[in-house]
């Protein structure tokens, strides 16, 4: 899904979003920030998804884990906040890449 949404940035519905946006005034952090936190979302959703299938599916994961609960609030927790971290900082290079587009490039793509 995170793939999905940095690729929507290279297309040309993206760029000249972000093109128009730099040419109103909008700054290079304004634009990362932008592609970081719409991306951070998509893998917010992915997380909640993947609790609720990991919770699901606990008995069968039992047979897996050794020591460890299925249900363990603070494996949860942590393997959901390393997904969101490793998101972002995937979203990261589309982010800084999409922040150097010139904006007349981007507009004359349209």
């Amino acid at each position: 899904m995170l793939a999905r949404a940095e690729k929507r940035y290279l297309q040309m519905d993206g760029l000249a979003e972000i093109g128009i946006r730099m040419a109103l005034g909008a700054q290079r952090w304004q634009v990362v920030r932008l592609v970081l936190m719409e991306n951070a979302w998509i893998a917010a959703a992915g997380a909640v998804m993947g609790l609720g299938v990991a919770l699901v599916f606990a008995k069968m994961l039992k047979s897996f884990l050794y020591e460890i609960a299925p249900t363990d609030p603070w494996v949860l927790l942590a393997s959901a906040l390393l997904l969101g971290v490793v998101a972002c900082a995937a979203s990261l290079v589309p982010a800084v890449r999409a922040a150097r587009i010139d904006p007349m490039d981007a507009i004359r793509c349209e």
